[in-house]
């Protein structure tokens, strides 16, 4: 076997693995206890790697990737656990309002059966009236119906006392459970908006993240397709991007990365989208723009960025950024116009940098 080929395979195989390898580690969102372990993994990847180094990394890396999937596969169950005790008293609470419609609808009746009663004994009164004139017999014959209906109204008070305290007490249990209902809804909803803000922007830069800019896309592609307006995409790398935080740490490559993320926020419009899409690349969509426009947006970028005059700790720092970018084509769908923005900028990286190519 030649010697030097089989070196240069091996060393591209490395190469390949640590892009790879460094992308994942961007795709997870760890604990705030992980993170001096990621970082030193990402130092490490940005050394010199032997093919003995890989296998160690990879394990290490599928490690954050399996505990990542965990805490999602958690929340999940917390999620189903919650939708099921939710819907357990949501059951509980239709039988109390049943049991309370009941009641209601007895005490409702009962009424109706005491004024039954009443209308019955003072009907008998009146009757007894018209059969005769006897006064004493009258008054004793009244005095008995009254104490008929005494008893029933007192009979019935009571049972209305007792009816009254019971859909009282069950009112009472109800809006216990509601509130307790409303305050956890209301405290997931709250943990869900975090937690959605979170993965929808980037930590490092402020921007929006890949899984931000995929759902944008998706958007933008449905408008393009009603509208049949103008879409361009742009991937932007910055150049030289390991060889800064090697040369200079990894404070000053976050930070030229932050700048060339502001430098672009600056020159786009409020209508385009940015977002972070891995290690040292930021995705640009620039709706209802041609291919015209959108060079000339490009030109603009890389001319600022280029002429920044960035700084860390007094010392400058070269800061410079290379872009493909495509427009969208009939029949096109988000991995073809994406593939060829990639392809684009690969061009674009391997011709030097600080330039930018179509796709």
């Amino acid at each position: 076997m030649n010697m030097p080929a089989a070196a240069n395979g091996t060393a591209q195989l490395i190469d390949t693995a640590r892009v790879i390898l460094s992308r994942l580690l961007e795709s997870v969102d760890p604990p705030e206890e992980l993170l001096p372990q990621i970082e030193a993994v990402k130092e490490q990847l940005a050394t010199d790697l032997r093919m003995e180094d890989l296998g160690e990394l990879l394990e290490v890396v599928g490690g954050f990737l399996v505990g990542a999937w965990r805490r999602v596969d958690q929340e999940r169950v917390q999620w189903n656990t919650f939708l099921g005790q939710l819907a357990e008293r949501l059951d509980e609470l239709n039988k109390s309002l049943q049991s309370i419609e009941q009641q209601m609808m007895a005490a409702y009746y009962g009424g109706r059966k005491a004024e039954s009663t009443v209308e019955r004994q003072i009907g008998d009164i009146e009757a007894q009236l018209h059969r005769t004139s006897d006064v004493a017999q009258i008054k004793s014959y009244i005095h008995q119906r009254v104490a008929v209906i005494r008893t029933q109204l007192e009979d019935n008070q009571g049972r209305g006392t007792l009816q009254f305290t019971s859909l009282q007490r069950q009112l009472n249990t109800l809006r216990a459970i509601i509130q307790e209902i409303q305050q956890e809804s209301a405290e997931l909803r709250t943990h869900h908006a975090r937690g959605q803000a979170e993965v929808l922007v980037d930590p490092a830069t402020g921007l929006a993240s890949r899984w931000a800019y995929e759902q944008r896309l998706q958007d933008e592609i449905a408008r393009w397709k009603r509208y049949e307006s103008a879409l361009v995409v742009q991937l932007w790398s910055v150049d030289d991007f390991e060889m800064i935080k090697v040369a200079y740490g990894q404070k000053a490559r976050d930070k030229a990365l932050q700048l060339v993320a502001k430098i672009m926020e600056t020159n786009l419009r409020e209508a385009d989208f940015i977002a972070r899409y891995d290690a040292g690349t930021l995705v640009v969509l620039l709706p209802e723009t041609d291919m015209d426009v959108a060079q000339s947006v490009t030109d603009r970028i890389c001319s600022t960025i280029a002429g920044s005059g960035f700084h860390y700790r007094g010392t400058p720092v070269t800061v410079t950024v290379s872009c493909g970018y495509s427009g969208i084509r009939q029949r096109d769908i988000p991995e073809a116009l994406l593939q060829r923005a990639f392809t684009a900028l690969n061009q674009a990286v391997s011709e030097g940098g600080s330039r930018h190519c179509v796709g």
